[in-house]
């Protein structure tokens, strides 16, 4: 049997210091398995955008644990998060994928930078 594809331990996520931080988190526990289906329910506020950002290693969790695929992350330098966000969250044409406004799709932002933007215009042209 192969490692899930995600654990959440005990995810915190708070925004601000002192009186006015606000937890939008408040100890997730999550464990996702390789193929298996999942939907974020929940209303305006409470934490979806952020639980998908931690998960899509764009934001890093105040206090918990965060593994994908056996690796833990929650302690992962730039370096590290970088390479599960281009490697599994934005693949290599991400930056080509385009709306028919000529928008680029904002979830495949990940990678968006002077360099991907030119070559983008330069496939789509």
């Amino acid at each position: 049997m192969s490692a899930p594809l995600v654990i959440v331990d005990r995810l915190v996520k708070q925004f601000g210091d002192g009186d006015t931080a606000v937890t939008v988190l408040k100890g997730l526990d999550l464990t996702l398995e390789v193929g298996e289906f999942v939907a974020l329910l929940g209303p305006s506020g409470s934490g979806k955008s952020t639980l998908l950002s931690i998960l899509g290693t764009l934001m890093r969790p105040t206090e918990g644990r965060l593994t994908m695929l056996g690796e833990p992350l929650v302690d992962a330098d730039d370096v590290q998060l970088a390479h599960w966000s281009r490697n599994y969250f934005a693949p290599d044409d991400a930056h080509s994928d385009r709306v028919s406004s000529g928008v680029e799709v904002p979830v495949k932002a990940v990678r968006r930078s002077i360099g991907h933007r030119k070559r983008a215009n330069e496939i789509h042209e």
